[in-house]
């Protein structure tokens, strides 16, 4: 209960206690000072006096009795360094019925009241009663908002607008309409970090490093960038499906973590991300554009994996084949593993736990297999004739893309008569010759021409790339066979593994038989078991 002090006497001393959810609230300051500053009038009419010292704002979840300021402020009242404190409603307090019961008793067993700026305490059983219903009423206005929030970003998101504020590299989010533009500037640097670990070859870290010493401002996340790029932002972009045109909603949920270090303090419970099943996400095409082609982003997921599968860190032994070898019955990617005098390649559905899901398929002899592979890519090194005839078999194939191109003329063409019609359209309005209605449809109808004639063009444009990069590929595959030729029997273990990457093997077990695919043409055969 709020009470008038002594004017005659000393002002005693009392603390300031303000709370918001989210550091954006404390930014924006849109609650904390409109608290504090009602806080400071209360106090100054009870008669308290209050030191900058004892005045506590902070943003943390008020679900949780485990806050920073809060803690400073109970180790404060401990030793009676204040007479009161004053905080702006009892949800500031703690959104919980019985933590808001606990806080009041404690602070009030040391002597201290608690005065609020919107409504008395009272101390009296009806008072408490009324005290908890108010918390209760709390804690349930808390999971309405989250409630609320949720079903408001999910219908935005249904009708293609981004839920949340985005500050996704290379675009400009562009407020009250809900979608992003492409930033000219970031966008070039997005597909040169593409190019670099695609075309390149260079891992994430030398990407950061050489972005770095170019001077290229990386992203600022929030305004709390520097000037140093790291593996984990290069990492980022070359992950995120927004940059070939996927943008989803809901991509992401929060769980608990599965290591809890009790010495650090949690602001949240669920502070761990999952990835949503992709029946619960929701696919915004329009809200973020793409910058980066289709059969890049491709070529990029498959870097990543080979990357993966091949990593040293993998193995604890040298096993040449290993990325390279596919199970023909489950899909999975062959693993390797050593069993006291000798080594294997195994499927890893044959370790599944589930019975029925067990995959039957065999495991192979890392001797056998490995002399056997190496025998026949050996031979593709050593005979320039099989380079040779495949090489022209592509650029065979690549001609036969004149169709293509005529195509492709086409669809320019059509794009171009298109436009015409939009501006022929655009002055007969302006000369009042036709209605708003009637432009409005025959829009509709162009715009629809527009996208479907421009979804035919990517799909002709990636054909045309994809053959060029084939050509180009096996050609550098051709002087790379005409270099190693004069070194085959010095190839170490490193030389023996880029051969392989070069030729692009992949070797298919199907039981018994196994079959290699490469970018030359490669004899497939039986392959020698370990019996098991």
């Amino acid at each position: 209960m709020s009470t008038l002090l002594d004017p005659a006497q000393p002002r005693p001393p009392a603390a300031i206690y303000c709370r918001v959810s989210t550091a954006t609230q404390r930014e924006e300051g849109t609650s904390l000072d409109t608290q504090l500053a009602a806080c400071r009038v209360h106090a100054e009419k009870l008669g308290y006096l209050v030191p900058p010292e004892f005045v506590f704002a902070e943003d943390w979840p008020g679900t949780t009795l485990d806050r920073p300021d809060l803690d400073g402020l109970r180790r404060l009242a401990q030793g009676g360094a204040f007479s009161a404190v004053v905080c702006y409603a009892t949800d500031r307090l703690s959104r919980d019925p019985i933590h808001l019961a606990i806080l009041v008793q404690e602070l009030e067993q040391r002597g201290c009241a608690v005065q609020l700026v919107t409504e008395p305490l009272d101390g009296s059983p009806e008072g408490q009663l009324l005290q908890f219903v108010r918390g209760w009423a709390g804690k349930l206005e808390h999971g309405k908002i989250i409630e609320r929030t949720a079903r408001g970003k999910r219908e935005a998101a249904r009708r293609g607008r981004l839920p949340t504020g985005s500050t996704l590299y290379g675009y400009h989010y562009i407020k009250g309409e809900g979608r992003c533009e492409v930033n000219a500037a970031e966008a070039d640097v997005v597909r040169t970090i593409y190019r670099w670990y695609t075309e390149e070859g260079l891992p994430q870290g030398s990407i950061a490093l050489r972005l770095t010493d170019l001077g290229i401002r990386p992203p600022t996340h929030g305004g709390k960038g520097g000037d140093r790029w790291h593996r984990s932002t290069v990492a980022r972009i070359l992950t995120n499906s927004s940059y070939v045109g996927r943008a989803e909603a809901f991509k992401w949920v929060c769980v608990p973590p599965l290591h809890v270090d009790p010495e650090r303090r949690r602001r949240y419970k669920n502070s761990r991300k999952e990835s949503r099943p992709l029946e619960q996400r929701i696919p915004m095409a329009d809200a973020i554009p793409a910058i980066i082609a289709p059969g890049v982003w491709d070529a990029a997921v498959a870097m990543r994996e080979r990357n993966r599968v091949a990593a040293s860190r993998n193995t604890r032994r040298e096993y040449l084949l290993a990325g390279h070898i596919v199970c023909a019955w489950c899909r999975r990617r062959y693993g390797a593993t050593a069993a006291r005098k000798w080594a294997y390649y195994y499927c890893p559905g044959a370790k599944s736990t589930a019975r029925s899901q067990r995959c039957r398929n065999r495991r192979i002899s890392t001797t056998h297999l490995e002399a056997d592979i190496w025998s026949r890519i050996e031979a593709v090194l050593a005979d320039p004739s099989i380079v040779a005839t495949e090489l022209e078999r592509q650029r065979a194939s690549a001609d036969a893309t004149a169709s293509v191109r005529a195509d492709l003329a086409l669809i320019d063409s059509a794009l171009e008569r298109l436009t015409g019609q939009e501006r022929r359209l655009v002055r007969l309005f302006r000369f009042g010759e036709i209605d708003e209605a009637l432009i409005a449809s025959e829009s509709r109808e162009l715009k629809q021409e527009r996208e479907r004639l421009e979804r035919e063009q990517a799909a002709l444009t990636t054909r045309l790339e994809q053959a060029d990069r084939t050509v180009k590929s096996l050609e550098s595959v051709t002087a790379y066979c005409g270099w190693v030729r004069q070194r085959l029997d010095a190839l170490d273990y490193a030389g023996r593994r880029l051969a392989l990457e070069a030729l692009g093997v992949r070797v298919t077990v199907d039981g018994a038989d196994w079959r290699v695919e490469a970018v030359i043409p490669v004899e497939s055969g039986d392959i020698a078991l370990q019996p098991s």
